[in-house]
């Protein structure tokens, strides 16, 4: 038989068992009915397909297949690393993102968790992410058993080379019965790091401004907003806390410095001095520079105050503008000063020849002795403006000031008489001073006599001795840093106001009578002491007396400067 033979053949036997099976199996759709899909044959076990039933199946089969295509697109589409998960925990399917990140966190032969049990995964986490890992686990269990549709938790999840955090939410298939669950994993690490990154520049801000030497408020129509530590002290407030504790700052301000000062346009910025006592009661003021400005802040316009504190700013400037015009006043009077003694030297010579050349006339030789007197005052005066303008010849040597008030202690009391008690308070350790002695006994005897023109009806004279040491902070007047021995000089006199206080030191000027005083005690003082290296202060009020401190140079063979 031929090959074509033999396939004819095989051919024919083919379409007769179809013949056959076909109408075996209308012989059971009759017997068995149309409710059934399958048969049963007892001795070989085998479950047997009717026709109908084959072709449903295998549109079910279809549908299943494109089911889980779709399936798997769209939680490959989702931006979040997905899973879902059988009601015992099993993971079901997982999308590309969770895949990814599986790789990157524990490396390219990590597994994809399918199969596995996602509750065992996060209970038999180790490391740093461990304890986060079992909350995670507790949520799922909550969920799947029902006691909670949905779970939501934030957890870091660092790789070796990078800081990542997740937010892990589990949400339930079927809210009515127990089933499976969804979970998934959002990378928030961009938001975490952001955060990180802006509380580190709040932080930064926040020390900035409370390190800042200027007072910073900010409040909306007074209702305190921010506050720094500079304004707590500025207001004499324990911390910033007590005026952000206020519910209206305005009373913090001058009642005539609120008005105003609500809201300003963004655009419109203000300056302006005021006063500011420093708590209720006190005394203490402060005189402060308020720059006023409107910023955004949250939803709405806010008010910025900055408050910068000048006083002491203020009481240098004008130390300053006291010294120049000190030096001004000096180098006139100096000039001054040596022109007139070249001429009172020729009107002086001049007498003294008449007064020699005039013997055999009484009377006129008695013109040319006043003539020689009066310029012998003139050269006292002279003398006294070189003093003050600081160009006087000094003979500077180490003077025991202790021992100076001792040797004119007497003499003091003889010229102050009885109604003054002159008072000594030595410190016996100080070291010597650097100081022209005949200078500081006249300048000791000039505050002595002012003090008891100070006291018509008699008072107190007491002369104290010490030594401090100065450093940059609380140095007075011109002085460097170092050590000086002071000479303080007190009276308990009428004092002086404010206004008389800060001219004290000019030439000329004096609260006495015509004819009682010169008005060059006080500068020639001045001017010797400062020529000397040393500097001298008054401090004074009305009815409270006067106390005048020198201070002056150490020597320094004994000092060890």
């Amino acid at each position: 038989m031929t090959e074509s033979d033999s396939r004819r053949a095989d051919t024919e036997r083919l379409r007769a068992l179809i013949d056959r099976l076909h109408g075996t199996y209308a012989d059971i759709r009759e017997l068995v009915g149309n409710d059934t899909d399958t048969v049963f044959h007892r001795d070989s076990g085998t479950h047997y397909v009717l026709p109908e039933a084959q072709g449903a199946l295998r549109e079910l089969e279809r549908q299943a297949r494109h089911f889980a295509s779709e399936r798997a697109a769209i939680l490959d589409a989702l931006p979040a690393q997905i899973a879902l998960v059988d009601v015992n925990g099993d993971i079901l399917a997982v999308n590309h993102d969770w895949r990814d990140s599986s790789r990157s966190l524990l490396g390219d032969d990590s597994p994809s968790y399918l199969g596995d049990n996602y509750l065992t995964v996060c209970e038999n986490a180790t490391g740093d992410g461990a304890e986060g890992a079992r909350e995670v686990a507790s949520g799922l269990r909550a969920v799947l058993s029902g006691q909670m549709p949905r779970f939501t938790y934030e957890y870091p999840c660092h790789a070796p080379n990078s800081r990542r955090w997740f937010l892990v939410t589990i949400t339930t298939l079927e809210p009515e019965a127990a089933s499976g669950a969804v979970v998934m994993h959002f990378d928030i690490s961009a938001r975490v790091l952001a955060q990180e990154r802006a509380e580190q520049w709040r932080m930064r801000l926040g020390s900035v401004i409370d390190e800042a030497q200027v007072g910073i408020l900010v409040h909306r129509q007074f209702q305190p907003l921010l506050a720094n530590r500079e304004l707590a002290r500025l207001l004499g407030c324990t911390s910033p806390g007590d005026i952000m504790a206020l519910a209206d700052c305005s009373v913090l301000f001058p009642a005539d410095h609120t008005r105003g000062h609500s809201l300003r346009p963004a655009d419109d910025e203000s300056v302006e001095l005021i006063t500011l006592r420093q708590a209720p009661g006190r005394d203490s003021e402060r005189l402060v520079e308020r720059r006023t400005f409107s910023i955004p802040w949250d939803a709405a316009a806010a008010q910025v105050e900055m408050l910068t504190d000048v006083t002491q700013q203020r009481v240098v400037e004008a130390r300053l503008r006291q010294s120049q015009k000190m030096e001004a006043l000096g180098q006139l009077t100096g000039g001054v000063a040596h022109d007139f003694n070249n001429l009172l030297t020729v009107i002086l010579g001049n007498a003294e020849l008449l007064t020699e050349a005039l013997v055999d006339a009484p009377e006129l030789a008695g013109l040319a002795e006043l003539i020689a007197k009066s310029a012998d005052r003139g050269a006292q005066l002279t003398s006294r403006l070189l003093s003050f303008s600081r160009q006087q010849p000094l003979r500077p040597r180490p003077v025991s000031i202790n021992g100076l008030i001792c040797g004119m202690r007497d003499m003091l009391a003889r010229v102050l008489g009885e109604p003054v008690e002159v008072g000594v308070n030595c410190d016996q350790d100080i070291p010597p001073a650097l100081v022209d002695p005949g200078q500081l006994e006249d300048a000791l005897l000039n505050l002595s006599l002012n003090a008891r023109d100070a006291m018509p009806d008699g008072g107190d004279l007491t002369l104290e001795t010490g030594v401090v040491d100065m450093d940059e902070d609380d140095v007075v007047g011109e002085l460097s840093p170092g050590r000086y021995v002071t000479l303080t000089v007190t009276d308990t006199g009428s004092g002086m106001d404010a206004a008389t206080l800060s001219r004290a030191f000019e030439p000329f000027f004096s609260t006495k009578d015509v004819g009682k005083g010169s008005g060059l005690g006080l500068s020639m003082i001045f001017g010797f002491v400062s020529q000397s290296g040393g500097h001298l202060t008054l401090n004074s009020e009305p009815g409270k007396g006067t106390c005048a401190t020198l201070y002056l140079p150490c020597a320094p063979a004994l000092s060890g400067q």
